[in-house]
C-alpha cells in the first residue's frame, strides 16, 4: 500500500561559504495502486514528547478488491541549510554541523493510503503536510 510505481527526483545545492551551504529536493510520484484498508487505521501527527508514533493502529483488514485504488500523485518540495566549522575539543579537532530542513514546503496534501469508512466509500489518508528538522551533529 505504501509504494509508488514511478518516482522522479532531482536535488541540488549551493555551497554559500566555507561554512554555510543551502540544498533542496523535489519528489515526484505517481501510478501507486493501493488496497484500501478498513477501519481500525489511524493517521496522527507524531509527537515523541509524549509518546506518539505517527501512525497508530494496523491495517488488519484489506478492502473488498486487493490494489483496487490509485493514489494521487505525490508531489513534494524539501529545502534546507546547514553550516559547518572545524572545532579544537580536548585537543582534537571536531566537526560540528547545525542544520534546519522543511519537508513540503508547498503544504500539498499527499497521500499516505486510502481506508473504507463506515459506508464503504474511499477516504485518503494524508501525510503530514510540513515538517521541520532541526538539530546539531557532532563528530569526534
Amino acid at each position: 500500500s505504501f509504494d509508488r510505481t514511478h518516482w522522479g527526483t532531482a536535488g541540488a545545492s549551493v555551497r554559500l561559504s566555507e561554512i554555510f551551504m543551502l540544498r533542496g529536493g523535489l519528489r515526484v510520484g505517481s501510478g501507486s495502486a493501493t488496497s484500501p484498508v478498513r477501519t481500525g487505521f489511524e493517521w496522527g501527527p507524531n509527537d515523541p514528547t509524549v509518546g506518539q508514533d505517527a501512525v497508530v493502529g494496523i491495517p488488519l483488514r484489506a478492502g473488498p478488491v486487493l490494489n483496487g485504488a490509485t493514489l494521487p500523485p505525490f508531489i513534494g518540495l524539501d529545502v534546507g541549510a546547514s553550516a559547518t566549522w572545524d572545532r579544537q575539543i580536548a585537543g582534537r579537532t571536531a566537526v560540528v554541523s547545525a542544520f534546519l530542513s522543511a519537508s513540503n514546503v508547498l503544504r500539498r496534501v499527499n497521500a499516505l493510503t486510502v481506508r473504507t469508512d463506515a459506508s464503504g466509500a474511499p477516504e485518503l489518508i494524508p501525510l503530514r503536510t510540513l515538517a521541520l528538522n532541526a538539530g546539531v551533529r557532532i563528530q569526534y
